[in-house]
């Protein structure tokens, strides 16, 4: 009998242990950050700046610092 009590004791903590991991990981999201990354990796940062502007029907290249003139 004392197997079949010490056995309900470990699911009760693992379920226990997943729920709150579940709570930990929904209401942190810092935590969530690092949960996301650590299962798909970095999350990538891109430089949205166009690097061709249209201009009167002509396509000019344009510098991140340089205004396209209208």
């Amino acid at each position: 009998m004392s197997e079949e009590t010490s056995g309900h004791g470990v699911g009760r903590w693992l379920l226990l242990l997943i729920v709150a991991s579940v709570l930990a990981i929904t209401l942190s999201e810092a935590l969530r950050d690092r949960v996301l990354d650590a299962l798909f990796g970095a999350e990538e940062e891109f430089d949205y700046s166009p690097t061709a502007t249209v201009v009167n029907g002509s396509a000019t290249s344009a510098s991140p610092s340089e205004a396209p003139k209208v």
